[in-house]
Formats: C-alpha cells, structure tokens, sequence
C-alpha cells in the first residue's frame, strides 16, 4: 500500500454542492496561486455543464495535505449518468456523501451510497449548506443513519465520521459548536479514516480503465487506477478488451498525473495512483492494461454454473423432443438457449484478468474491478 496516497469520490443528489465543494478543496489545499483568478464550479469544463449547471462526466483533480495526495473524482449527480459515478467508484477507496442540510438524502444519494457500500468502501457524511435558512443538519443526519440501516451498510460503514459545513464559504466543523474557519476538518478526517489505495507495488504493471478523456496534443487519455506494479514512458503493455477477443499491443507514450485543474507529465507512475495514459488507439471504458498478455483460454473458460445450465436445458430440450409427435425437432439454426443462461454466458465469459503471466503460462496476478 502507499500510505501518502489517499483516493476519494465525492457523491451526492443532484445540486447538493459537490463541484462547489470540490472548488473550496482546490483553493484550501493549495491548489491555485494567491493572485489566480478562479471561476465558480471550474470542474464543470463542458459547454453544456455551464449551461445547465451540473455536472454530467466524472473528472479526476488532486490536492496536497499534509505531504499526503489525496486524488478526487467529482461525479454527476442526476440519475441520467449513474454510469459515471458506478465507474468512477472503482478507482477509490473511500466517498464523501453529500447531503444537503435542508433537503436531506434524496432519491440519487440512496443510489450512489447503495453502490459504495457493496463496494466495502469507507463512507464520510457531509452534512453540507448549514447555512441554509431552516437547515436542520442534525434532524438530516439521523435520516443518513436510517438510510444506512435500511441498506444493510456493515457496522463500520454505520459509525462514519461526519462534518457538517458549507462548501460554497469554505469551512467544516466536526461539532455544530465548533468555530467555522476552514476545511481542516474535512481533510483531517479524509487521512484519518480512507485507507491508503489498495495496490500490489510487487506485483507487474496492471490497471482497469475506468475513464477516458481528451487532449488536443495526445488524444484519447486511458484513466484508471494503477493495482499493481508500475509505469513508465516507454514501457510496452497490452490492452485487453472486454470480451477479450482482441488483444492490442502498444507502448505507452505520456504519462499523466493529476494536480488541481489541470494535469502534469511524469515519467512513472506507482501503484495506487489514479494516473492517464496514451499510447494506444483503442483507449475504452473497461478495457486492461497489462504489462504482459494472458493465455487465451484463461479469458474465455465459462464457469461451472453456465455448463451446468447448458446441461441441464440440453436434457430437457431432448426429453421434449421424444414425447412430442406433433412438432418435429428443432434445427440447430433454430435452437436458442434461454434468456437466463445467455445473460449468464455474457457475464461469466468477459475478462476479469488483468495481470502479468509467469514464465509457466499461468497468471500471477488476478484481479476484478470490485478489488
């Protein structure tokens, strides 16, 4: 594990103040020069974002705290782009909730907090605009406590610390009493309570793409986090899709590192960083990056629950055949599986490797999306 790494997903209900928050933690930790002039919600770059005010593609920052990273993805919150976020859950290992002090958990934070909870990851609520008229930050905390009951959230996802605040003035307290000063209190607990990322430094170079965004100089940029090992410029790697019918070849030519609104080039990248490569012409959602490729036949043997459905509806499709006289039997052309076994041979035949192979053929590290 790195221990001065920390990565973190700020989820919420649409307009709960996430990018709002996001611009204070920029300007707080550092981010921006005294003289910089900043506009409001700067993580909402697309032309369509500013128009309507809210945030519809997941976008990577980092701030310094401390000698600590702590690496940031600003996530949608309409449930158009739920996508967005599920995605972007992958990549870190804990979540700032959002709720509103005044609204309170709407439909969105009951969708995203369902998914971090299943993904194991560490939970800070953020009680935030308290200084709404008719905020009621503790009546607003007690209904996230009921929300993760009825989620069956584990007994330490339950106890989560909290804060409460108001991003837009730029302050959060861990008590309402408290004096109102600064964000300390949000960047204290984020170190004290998300673990360092959960990577495998030993291990050879491998990432799930979980992103992808644009430059005008190198085009498509590959976003994920690295699990294992380490990159460099230069270094070759394979890409295997999902399916993993084509693999691809490449070597990588730039590697990214975020630092506030923007990002920086650098000539490696470690372990437990969220980083963007480019190198390749295929550059999706879901795609592997693997320093070496796979034996095929890891990539596309069914589990033992699919043969066995396959089995089963063989035997009754021919046990049909010889007590009907009415119909004659079906042509191979004609003959489909049933909709639950083809849905499970979609699912079980997608590739979940994404290591290195030994010198035997046999991979030598492992691992799913779901860490």
């Amino acid at each position: 594990m790195n221990q001065n790494i920390r990565n973190i997903a700020i989820i919420a209900h649409v307009d709960h103040g996430k990018t709002t928050l996001v611009d204070t933690l920029l300007q707080q930790g550092g981010a921006y020069r005294t003289n910089q002039k900043v506009e409001d919600r700067a993580m909402d770059s697309m032309d369509l974002e500013k128009e309507k005010g809210i945030t519809i593609k997941a976008k990577n920052t980092s701030v310094h705290w401390e000698n600590k990273i702590i690496n940031i993805v600003d996530t949608p919150g309409h449930a158009d782009f739920g996508g967005e976020v599920e995605r972007a859950l992958r990549m870190v290992d804990g979540v700032l909730l959002l709720v509103d002090a005044y609204d309170g958990p709407q439909a969105q934070t009951r969708f995203v907090l369902r998914k971090a909870l299943s993904l194991g990851l560490k939970v800070i609520i953020v009680l935030n605009k308290i200084d709404r008229d008719n905020a009621e930050p503790k009546e607003m905390y007690e209904k996230v406590l009921e929300l993760l009951l009825e989620l069956n959230a584990t007994e330490e996802q339950f106890d989560a610390p909290v804060v409460y605040g108001s991003g837009r003035d730029g302050y959060m307290v861990r008590n309402l009493e408290d004096e109102k000063k600064d964000l300390k209190p949000l960047f204290t607990a984020i170190l004290e309570h998300v673990p360092p990322p959960f990577a495998r430094p030993n291990q050879p170079f491998h990432m799930l793409v979980s992103n992808v965004d644009w430059s005008d100089y190198v085009g498509r940029i590959a976003i994920g986090k690295i699990l294992g090992g380490e990159v460099k410029i230069g270094d070759t790697v394979h890409v295997i899709p999902h399916g993993g019918d084509k693999r691809l070849r490449g070597k990588i030519t730039k590697v990214f590192e975020y630092s506030g609104l923007g990002t920086q080039e650098t000539a490696n990248a470690v372990a437990g960083n969220i980083v963007g490569l480019s190198g390749f012409e295929d550059r999706r959602c879901s795609n592997s990056y693997s320093s070496s490729t796979p034996p095929k036949n890891n990539l596309m043997r069914p589990s033992f629950t699919v043969l066995a459905a396959m089995a089963i509806w063989s035997a009754i499709s021919r046990m049909r055949r010889r007590t009907s006289s009415r119909s004659s039997p079906p042509s191979s052309s004609t003959f489909h599986l049933p909709l639950p076994v083809r849905i499970s041979l979609s699912t079980c035949w997608s590739p979940t490797w994404i290591g290195a192979t030994t010198s035997a053929g046999s991979p030598s590290a492992r691992s799913s999306a779901a860490r």
